[in-house]
């Protein structure tokens, strides 16, 4: 239940790499782009790697969608696990269905159940500025089997703000970032909470993420390692 809640919450911000001219807080929306990630766990030992690669861009319904392709490789070298997912640019907007941002690990728990979402698209505006608000998003997640429901989650991204605009230093280099923060509420056989923090700097997307437990304490945190413009 651990394990699984802090998928949930961790990679509800950590997934973007993204993407659009619209969307200027992101990075440009060119095929090619790629970005690899660092996961350390809450004594900051590296426990895995993971590579966000846009491999294709297209046009559908007005809107600007791009396909990344993930691939997550533990520091054993075992079970790496492959994936992808797709953000939506509509105008100045940026939006993501929540079930696209879990981890790879969560999106291959599922891989032999059926999945349905309902809920909220979370939105990224481009122009972010200090002491902005942003929306809250509720999604409820169903697995199955053979029609029968057995596990719900739902999820709720509330608290959504921007902190502050500071400097930060990750492996890939130092960055101008925009901060902000969010509560994570998930609800599955009882209610989990967390809080995460995320820098996310103009034209790159996130570069730092971390998340805390209700007690303030960091259970987990993101680094950008490496940033390879398409």
């Amino acid at each position: 239940m651990k394990q699984l809640f802090l998928l949930l919450s961790f990679c509800t911000m950590s997934a973007l790499a993204s993407y659009a001219q619209g969307c200027r807080l992101f990075a440009d929306m060119k095929e090619g782009t790629i970005m690899e990630y660092g996961y350390y766990d809450k004594k900051g030992k590296l426990e895995s790697k993971g590579e966000h690669n846009i491999v294709k861009v297209f046009t559908e319904g007005g809107k600007t969608v791009a396909e990344i392709a993930t691939k997550l490789t533990p520091e054993n070298k075992k079970d790496i696990i492959s994936g992808s997912y797709k953000v939506t640019c509509d105008g100045d907007k940026l939006e993501m269905d929540m079930m696209n941002m879990m981890s790879p690990e969560m999106t291959a728990s599922f891989s032999n159940m059926e999945v349905t979402v309902e809920g909220d698209m979370i939105a990224f505006p481009s122009n972010l500025s200090v002491g902005m608000e942003l929306p809250i998003a509720n999604t409820k997640v169903k697995t199955g089997m053979n029609g029968m429901t057995i596990m719900t989650i739902n999820m709720t991204i509330k608290d959504r703000k921007v902190l502050a605009k500071e400097s930060v230093t990750v492996p890939a280099g130092t960055f101008n970032c925009y901060k902000l923060t969010q509560t994570t509420d998930v609800k599955m056989m009882g209610t989990r909470s967390s809080k995460t923090v995320t820098w996310y700097a103009e034209g790159v997307g996130a570069v730092k993420v971390e998340s805390y437990n209700t007690k303030g304490q960091l259970e987990s945190s993101q680094q950008l390692l490496s940033y390879k413009k398409g």
